[in-house]
């Protein structure tokens, strides 16, 4: 049993004894639904309930430091289903919605769709814990305001990592407050408003509420290393990855899979590479959790689309920067496919320095370091990708903290 598979246990374990989740799941008012690598609670009727279950979970969750948590709230539409074993469950555009929302925040964030803020604020001084965000695009042509929950009590408040290369500048706007509300004592309101993972408030002829509970992975403290004897260490690309003796085989794959288990902000990365085809191969770093935005580098072989050079970019909401590609820098060693290369990379602060070893010949070359003036993504993942018609594979990957001493 791998620690997500446990921390989720543990979590469903919490959740299912706290007060609010068997007051309402004596009166048939909440559902429980799996949602990848967390759950869903899914109240109906009451549209804070959602909140104080949230916030009896957070109360229990000081105890357990490890779990770290994503959170969001929304409000749509939704309606319940069964599946063919009878199983019962929920769709609709709220709990769409909801799930793009939960994959913007870091841990400890509670984001908050402008629908909710409204309904949420009539309710004490909800008003004064909720940040503008401005509004973000969800989804192609959908844009949807959000804010930020927190207090000096709980909450995260710094800006999500993934606004900060795309939110637009806006004047805050917090809701309206209701003049029938009544004042509440601001430690309480505090407490009230820690929701754990994403609660969707969905207003649907009855009310529910839609909590997702979704661990976020931990930073970087030891060394791992990677086999490749299976890929559940990895969130692979839709278009599939293949392990084939100890080795992970990439074809012409545009988009990045990802080192799910970790975040990584200073480390050392070290593994080989082999050029099957001669196209090259591409590596992502940092990359954030909407897996558009990230430090791209790519070795272009002499089948590649710039034979022989090292190209590095900047990928922002899936855009190249620079697309001038004429600015790709020459190897000092000549490429061949089918061959056979050690990579190391150090990266510290806004420094990524990469260092080639031709396998055959023994030969180390340094390549050209990049610097991030302004260090666009701090943490994030490291994965791999094509950036055209690659084929290539990689084995013996190591992932290591900068201090971490290796052995000679």
């Amino acid at each position: 049993m791998d620690q997500q598979t446990r921390l989720l246990g543990r979590l469903i374990k919490l959740t299912s004894n706290s007060a609010e989740f068997m007051r309402a799941q004596e009166r048939d008012e909440v559902m429980g639904i799996p949602a990848g690598d967390g759950m869903a609670l899914v109240f109906f009727r009451d549209p804070v309930a959602p909140v104080r279950c949230a916030s009896e979970i957070l109360r229990e969750l000081q105890r357990h430091p490890e779990i770290k948590l994503r959170t969001a709230i929304h409000s749509g539409p939704v309606y319940r289903t069964k599946g063919i074993d009878a199983s019962r469950n929920v769709a609709g555009e709220g709990i769409k919605t909801a799930q793009r929302i939960v994959s913007l925040g870091d841990a400890n964030h509670i984001l908050v769709s402008k629908s909710v803020a409204d309904t949420l604020s009539q309710f004490g001084n909800w008003a004064t814990c909720l940040h503008d965000l401005g509004e973000h695009e969800l989804a192609p042509g959908t844009r949807t305001q959000l804010f930020n929950l927190y207090t000096g009590e709980f909450g995260n408040p710094a800006e999500p990592e993934s606004f900060r290369s795309t939110r637009e500048k806006m004047p805050a706007k917090p809701p309206a407050k209701s003049q029938d509300a009544s004042p509440v004592d601001a430690k309480r309101s505090a407490k009230l408003y820690v929701i754990i993972g994403v609660a969707v408030l969905v207003l649907a002829g009855v009310v529910a509420g839609y909590i997702v509970l979704n661990p976020s992975p931990p930073m970087l403290q030891k060394e791992i290393y990677e086999e490749f004897i299976n890929l559940n260490w990895w969130r692979v690309p839709s278009a599939g990855w293949n392990v084939r003796n100890g080795e992970l085989e990439i074809d012409a794959q545009p988009e990045p899979g990802i080192l799910k288990i970790v975040r990584c902000s200073d480390f050392n990365m070290n593994f080989q590479v082999k050029l099957i085809n001669g196209a090259g191969a591409a590596w992502a770093l940092r990359t954030q959790k909407d897996l558009k935005n990230y430090y791209l580098f790519y070795l272009s072989g002499p089948n590649g689309q710039f034979p022989n050079r090292f190209v590095t970019y900047i990928v922002r909401d899936g855009v190249f920067s620079p697309s001038n590609f004429n600015l790709a820098l020459g190897l000092p060693l000549q490429l061949e496919s089918g061959g056979e290369y050690n990579i190391d990379i150090k990266v510290e602060g806004n420094k990524f320095t990469h260092t080639i070893k031709d396998e055959q010949t023994g030969k180390e070359f340094a390549l050209a370091a990049f610097t991030d003036l302004q260090n666009s993504f701090p943490t994030g993942a490291v994965g791999f990708r094509s950036v055209g018609i690659e084929k290539f594979s990689i084995n013996t990957l190591y992932v290591r903290p900068l201090d971490t001493q290796i052995p000679k």
